[in-house]
């Protein structure tokens, strides 16, 4: 609560009180019921009135965030030497007045929007790059009075220091920064620079004027109409220029992977009818007979488009455990990605859809804020042939210095391959299969220790299933 205020206005009561009483005995009088005491009383009144707008006029309160100078006709310079800091004075009455001044931060804005600024209206700055361009600016600074010279800035700018030192030091420093650089440097590579030439010369200038800079924001910069214009129609025609280069690359791309295939298929078999049955002839020379002979060419990610974006690629785009490409805030996950392996921890192409699901999972959460990771991509096959179902999971080929276990049904044309590294099942196979195959991926994906189970379903490969929920259950 200011208190000088709560005086002046007891004062101010007092006096009212005052001419009442007078009125009132006036009144009085002219009826001849004159009021007793009425002098001593209207006295009484008058002097504790007196002293009440003394003492009110001699009470200076500051707020927190004032400094006041104190104009006094007692000093030959016309003011005290030092200003005042927050909190209640005293001050001679009416031979002392105090200025108040705000020493709390305040914003000096100029922007092209109406309703920004302190200026209806349009007040960018307009300025001219040293290759003539002409440039819009829209700004802000931060300041606030320094306390140590506001006996100075009282002086010299008592509270027109907004209008006459911040805004004129501010529209100058923004227009003799813009003359040192080209257009296309304040939009892209010096931008930064321009700001921190900027800040400076404002920050000088201020100073110079008993002002301190907080900060300076460089809001917006906007281009005249002509130049905006020339700019769209060259974006427009480096666009076209790269669609054209993309699809010059996409070609090459196409063109390459068919050849690749196509030495593949020639490597790998040579299929020459012989009377009703197929052989093959290998790349070693030696030759099958074959009812079928299934070629697959696989999957090649397209990443010529990325060329030149930053985004790190090798036979798919490469990402971390998080999905996260090289460049930030980037993201990949699917069959275009070049991801660690499960097994390897070596970054490798695995295009199927069960890791492209955990992959768009692990990204979506991380993207979102939230905290999760790829455990690598995992070799997974299901596959139907003519009604015969095939699987196999993670390294079903086996390990060096495992062990590995098949059960064979040729009438049934069942079949089953497990492979272990220690106590860990690494690999499945089974064709012919459709009850629990889920299970193998489970043992697998889930690196669980079988301990004894090991050597029953080496003796027993079929009770994968009662050795996964064994170990399942126990984990929990």
């Amino acid at each position: 609560m200011n208190i000088a205020g709560v005086l002046q206005g007891l004062a101010t009561f007092f006096w009212l009180i005052v001419v009442g009483i007078i009125v009132l005995a006036v009144v009085r009088a002219s009826r001849a019921k004159p009021i007793k005491g009425a002098v001593w009383l209207v006295v009484t009144t008058v002097v504790l009135s007196v002293v009440l707008t003394t003492v009110s006029a001699g009470l200076v309160f500051l707020q927190a965030d004032q400094y006041g100078i104190v104009i006094s006709a007692l000093q030959p310079t016309g003011y005290r030497p030092q200003p005042l800091r927050p909190g209640l004075h005293w001050v001679v009455p009416f031979l002392e007045n105090v200025q108040s001044y705000s020493i709390a931060k305040q914003t000096y804005t100029m922007a092209t929007t109406t309703g920004e600024g302190q200026v209806t209206g349009d007040d960018s700055i307009q300025a001219r790059t040293k290759d003539g361009q002409q440039v819009f600016i829209d700004a802000s600074v931060i300041y606030s009075i320094d306390p140590a010279h506001l006996i100075d800035l009282h002086i010299t700018w008592q509270n027109r220091f907004e209008d006459l030192v911040v805004r004129p030091v501010t529209r100058s420093a923004i227009r003799d920064a813009v003359s040192q650089f080209g257009v296309e440097e304040i939009v892209s590579t010096k931008r930064g620079e321009l700001e921190l030439t900027i800040s400076d010369s404002i920050k000088l200038g201020l100073a110079a004027n008993n002002l301190l800079m907080d900060d300076f924001l460089l809001r917006n910069i906007r281009f005249s109409d002509e130049y905006a214009a020339a700019v769209e129609q060259k974006q427009i025609a480096e666009q076209l220029a790269l669609q054209a280069q993309f699809v010059v690359q996409q070609r090459k791309q196409e063109a390459e992977q068919a050849r690749q295939v196509a030495q593949g298929q020639a490597d790998a078999a040579v299929i020459a009818a012989q009377g009703e049955a197929l052989v093959a002839t290998l790349s070693d020379g030696a030759t099958i007979e074959a009812d079928v002979v299934i070629c697959a060419a696989g999957v090649r990610p397209n990443v010529a488009f990325l060329a030149g974006s930053g985004v790190a690629v090798g036979h798919g785009v490469h990402v971390d455990e998080h999905m996260r490409t090289d460049v930030s805030n980037i993201y990949a996950a699917g069959d275009v990605t070049e991801a660690s392996g499960f097994h390897t921890g070596e970054r490798e192409l695995n295009a199927i859809q069960p890791n492209a699901a955990d992959q768009a999972r692990v990204a979506a959460i991380n993207m979102t804020g939230g905290e999760a990771r790829f455990q690598g991509a995992l070799a997974i096959n299901v596959l139907d042939t003519l009604g015969m179902i095939s699987t196999s999971f993670g390294q079903w080929w086996g390990v060096e210095g495992g062990q590995g276990v098949e059960r064979v049904d040729e009438k049934g044309f069942r079949y089953l391959s497990l492979q272990f590294k220690d106590d860990v099942l690494v690999g499945a196979t089974s064709i012919g299969r459709t009850d629990h195959v889920g299970a193998l991926r489970g043992l697998v994906q889930g690196r669980l220790r079988l301990g004894p189970w090991k050597d029953k379903l080496l003796q027993d490969p079929t009770q994968f299933m009662t050795a996964y929920l064994s170990q399942t259950q126990k984990a929990s």
